[in-house]
C-alpha cells in the first residue's frame, strides 16, 4: 500500500523504498539502504511521466546484470556500493561480477577539475576537451599519446588499496618515457626549421643529400634533399654559431664563418669530429626548393612556425614524426602548401 502510494501521494523526502537487510548488520551503511525515491524535476525525455526514480545503487546493479558485466574496476571508496549491488542481485538470482578495488592516484599540480574545465571551454578560454593545454585524455591523444603508455604507467604505479601521489613533473617523465618507447620505432625523421633564415655557403657543391627516414631501419627508405650552397637555417641556430669555429650542416658539409662570410671547408664528418675548434652541428633545409609552410602548436598553448622538407607533403593526419634535433610531433591536418603538427613531448 505504502509502494503504491509512492506514485501519486508521497512528496519528495516523505518516502523511499528500502531494501530489507540486517538491521543490526555491523556495517551502518548496509542496514535497510534506500533502492528508490520520490523526484518530481521535470525529466529532460520523458518529462512527468515518473515520479518514482531509482538510486545510483539499484540503477548500478540491474545495468550491470543486463549488461553482462563480469568484472566491475573502482576506487576503493565504492567497496560498500559493490556488497550493497551483490545483495540486490541475490534478490533476483542474478550472478554478480567480481569486484576488484584499489586506492587513488592523487596527480599533485595537475588540474583535473572536469567541472571547472567545462566552464573555461564555455568561457572560450580553451578550445574544447582537445586543447594541447589541457591533460584530459581527448587533448593527449591528438596531441599523440597512445593508449599504451597509459597501461604501462598503470602497472608502474601499481595497483593497491593504498592512495598514492604522483607529482605533475613525475607523471609527465614516465608517460613520456613510456610512450617514447612505443612511437620511436615507427616515427620518421624530418628537418623543420623554425623562422627560416637564408644563408648561402660560399664554395659548397651541389649534391643530392640522402639521409634514412629512420636511423635504425635502413630499408624503410630515404629522403633526398638536393642543395647547392643556398640553404635555410633556424633563426636561433644562426645567433649562436661563434666565427673562426668549424661548424656542420647535417649529412651536407663542414663550414666556417669569417666576417659575414660563411664558406665551405670539407664535407667528411670526420674532419668536424676530429676538429680543435669544432662548433655546432646544425640542420638545415635547401633554399632553392618550394618547401611546406609548417606549423607546431605547443603544449603551454602559443605555436611556432617554419619550413619543412618537401618529403613531408606526403604524410598523413594523424601520423607521428621526429622533427629532428628538436621533438616529436603529430600531424592534426594537412592545408594546401601547410602542414600544421601537435607537439607532443621531447
Amino acid at each position: 500500500r505504502k509502494w503504491k502510494r509512492m506514485f501519486r501521494h508521497f512528496k519528495e523526502g516523505e518516502a523511499v523504498l528500502r531494501l530489507k537487510t540486517d538491521i543490526k548488520h555491523k556495517n551502518p551503511a548496509l542496514r535497510d539502504f534506500p533502492l528508490m525515491r520520490v523526484n518530481e524535476h521535470v525529466h529532460p525525455q520523458t518529462g512527468k511521466e515518473q515520479r518514482v526514480w531509482p538510486l545510483m545503487v539499484f540503477a548500478v546493479a540491474v545495468d550491470d546484470h543486463e549488461l553482462g558485466i563480469t568484472h566491475v574496476l573502482n576506487g576503493k571508496d565504492h567497496a560498500d556500493n559493490a556488497i550493497k549491488e551483490t545483495l540486490i542481485m541475490d534478490c533476483f538470482g542474478w550472478k554478480h561480477p567480481e569486484y576488484r578495488h584499489w586506492g587513488r592516484i592523487n596527480f599533485e599540480g595537475l588540474k583535473l577539475s572536469t567541472s571547472e574545465t567545462r566552464m573555461a571551454i564555455e568561457r572560450k578560454e580553451y578550445a574544447g576537451w582537445d586543447d594541447s593545454r589541457l591533460p584530459f585524455l581527448p587533448a593527449l591523444r591528438r596531441r599523440g599519446y597512445k593508449p599504451e603508455a597509459f597501461r604501462k604507467f598503470a602497472l608502474e604505479i601499481g595497483l593497491s588499496l593504498a592512495d598514492k601521489s604522483v607529482s605533475q613533473e613525475e607523471f609527465w617523465k614516465m608517460i613520456n618515457a613510456f610512450n617514447r618507447e612505443i612511437i620511436e620505432p615507427k616515427a620518421n625523421r624530418y628537418f623543420f626549421v623554425k623562422d627560416a633564415v637564408e644563408v648561402t655557403i660560399q664554395g659548397a657543391p651541389k649534391r643530392e643529400v640522402k639521409i634514412n627516414l629512420h636511423p635504425d631501419h635502413p630499408k624503410r627508405g630515404q629522403r633526398t634533399l638536393s642543395v647547392e650552397g643556398k640553404v635555410y637555417l633556424a633563426h636561433d641556430d644562426v645567433k649562436k654559431l661563434g666565427k673562426g669555429k668549424l661548424h656542420r650542416l647535417m649529412d651536407y658539409c663542414n663550414f666556417t664563418i669569417n666576417g659575414n662570410a660563411w664558406k665551405f671547408v670539407s664535407q667528411e664528418y670526420e674532419e668536424y669530429k676530429n676538429a680543435p675548434n669544432k662548433g655546432f652541428i646544425i640542420h638545415w633545409l635547401p633554399a632553392d626548393a618550394k618547401l611546406p609552410k609548417v606549423e607546431v602548436l605547443l603544449d603551454g598553448g602559443s605555436a611556432v612556425s617554419g619550413l619543412g622538407e618537401k618529403e613531408m607533403e606526403k604524410l598523413s593526419a594523424g601520423d607521428i614524426v621526429q622533427l629532428e634535433r628538436m621533438y616529436y610531433a603529430r600531424l592534426d591536418k594537412k592545408e594546401k602548401g601547410k602542414l600544421a603538427f601537435y607537439y607532443l613531448h621531447p
